[in-house]
């Protein structure tokens, strides 16, 4: 099977860790596990259960729909979360008149439209009918020049593209010699594309604590958008959230540090891949930052250290991290935090009329089975009632 593969021995991990959902939480709000509200989708032979692009969609008439990218066959699959049936697969040419390039990201502009990221090819495609047999393809460069190649665009599951007027704003993350300067002198961690005339600009969203170093692994923004408009941002190595407006002017920002969530330490060491992992493995991260419009909070995911496993200096076990859920109000205040353990895959989540859904493999008895991927159901629960 053409499948990215987990090893057999991390999956009988993930399953062998706990069977139990949470671990603990603090303040008045909890997440609780609603089982009735588990999904298990079916993926084809060619389709990994570690999916990095997916796409929530609640349409007019009160249906949901999930988007999944398969960047192996450069195709888009929707399946339904009532009944966790596929509904169609849309497959699109690299190349030719209708090429969208070696797809890694894509987002939702409506029922009938989508946009298409190859990151690598700087190509951003706006897709009309993406079902019709004729479908209308519009292609964008986001560079002019090699010259110009200062940055790279994505769009995963935790950094959609979001559409304000004629102009699309596409998270990114700066090319630049990384022991030269830092993240904030580097900038380019937003590009804005014009629609209309495809002029493109580019914005800093780092903030100054990005003028100390940090390694790639702390480079990629997340974002979310509440029903106002306004834009919140969430970086990996910042315990404040940043508010834009919608058309990227600084709002104001908010502090969300908890008692379990450790203070993240600069980068100390050189640039090569172990330190890299070991920094990482040492302290926190903030993954991603999800609004959720049906109970009007937030939901702010972060990796904690495996403090037992760095006390023993037990490198195969360091990967195996908890994670804490902090939630916020429409305020962003923190009105709870849930931690949970490490067998869920934390960069393959969205939020849905039922809650908060975390992607997690399907075990088998002999590890994992790649042709299913399971969406636990987290419902907000206050404590208090």
């Amino acid at each position: 099977m053409i499948k990215y593969y987990y090893s057999i021995a991390l999956g009988v991990l993930l399953f062998s860790c706990s069977s139990e959902h949470s671990i603990s939480s603090n303040g008045h709000y909890s997440l609780e596990n609603y089982k009735e509200g588990d999904v298990v989708f079916n993926l084809d032979e060619y389709t990994s259960f570690h999916l990095r692009s997916i796409r929530y969609l609640y349409d007019q008439s009160g249906e949901e729909f999930l988007y999944l990218l398969n960047d192996q066959n450069n195709s888009i699959y929707r399946y339904s979360l009532a009944d966790s049936n596929y509904t169609h697969r849309v497959k699109f040419p690299i190349d030719g008149p209708l090429g969208v390039g070696q797809l890694n990201g894509f987002d939702i502009k409506g029922p009938d439209s989508l946009f298409l990221l190859a990151r690598y090819d700087y190509k951003l495609s706006l897709v009309v009918n993406p079902l019709d047999s004729v479908r209308k393809v519009t292609v964008y460069k986001l560079i002019d020049s090699k010259a110009d190649m200062d940055m790279t665009a994505y769009a995963d599951t935790y950094a959609p593209m979001y559409l304000e007027g004629d102009t699309l704003n596409i998270l990114s993350v700066p090319f630049f010699y990384v022991q030269s300067k830092s993240y904030y002198e580097a900038g380019n961690c937003l590009v804005r594309l014009n629609l209309s005339d495809s002029a493109i600009s580019k914005v800093n969203l780092y903030s100054d604590l990005y003028r100390n170093r940090y390694t790639p692994y702390y480079a990629r923004a997340s974002t979310t958008k509440n029903k106002a408009g306004e834009v919140i941002i969430s970086l990996p190595a910042d315990p404040y959230l940043y508010r834009y407006d919608s058309h990227y002017n600084w709002i104001g920002k908010s502090l969300s540090v908890t008692p379990t969530v450790p203070e993240i330490k600069a980068f100390r060491g050189e640039f090569i891949m172990e330190e890299e992992l070991i920094h990482m493995y040492q302290n926190t991260r903030y993954i991603s930052i999800q609004y959720d419009p049906f109970r009007e909070v937030y939901y702010r995911i972060a990796e904690l250290p495996n403090r037992q496993a760095l006390s023993k200096g037990d490198r195969k076990y360091y990967s195996l991290r908890s994670f804490a859920v902090i939630i916020y109000d429409k305020d962003l205040n923190i009105i709870g935090e849930q931690i949970l353990p490490p067998h869920y895959m934390i960069e393959m989540l969205f939020v849905g009329k039922r809650g908060l859904y975390l992607g997690q493999p399907v075990g088998t008895s002999s590890g994992v089975d790649e042709n299913k991927v399971r969406f636990v159901c987290f419902q907000l629960t206050n404590k208090n009632e």
